[in-house]
């Protein structure tokens, strides 16, 4: 995740040479989560992109529970994998023995 590269007011070369650093993380194996203050190109290679349109809001009312919906169940499947993977890792560690 990388939070407005643009934040310290980079001239333009070095805020090319960032994006173009970001696009090697690209791969369909992860993600790349980018806040920008503005367009930066990189949108032609994002599958999915959020533009925000109330001044310092990123929820507003009308999506707040279907955010809050997304967010329990995010909440719930890395609690089911962490559980998952904490017994693997505990049946491993009673093999070993």
């Amino acid at each position: 995740m990388v939070d407005t590269p643009n934040q310290q007011g980079q001239d333009a070369d070095n805020l090319g040479s960032i994006f173009k650093s970001l696009e090697l993380f690209l791969s369909y194996e992860g993600q790349v989560i980018v806040g920008t203050e503005r367009e930066t190109g990189m949108e032609q290679k994002a599958s999915n992109v959020i533009t925000l349109t109330e001044k310092r809001r990123c929820l507003n009312n009308i999506n707040y529970e279907k955010h809050l919906e997304l967010f329990e169940e995010l909440q719930k499947a890395a609690i089911s994998w962490r559980e998952h993977n904490y017994k693997m890792k505990s049946r491993h560690s009673i093999e070993e023995f």
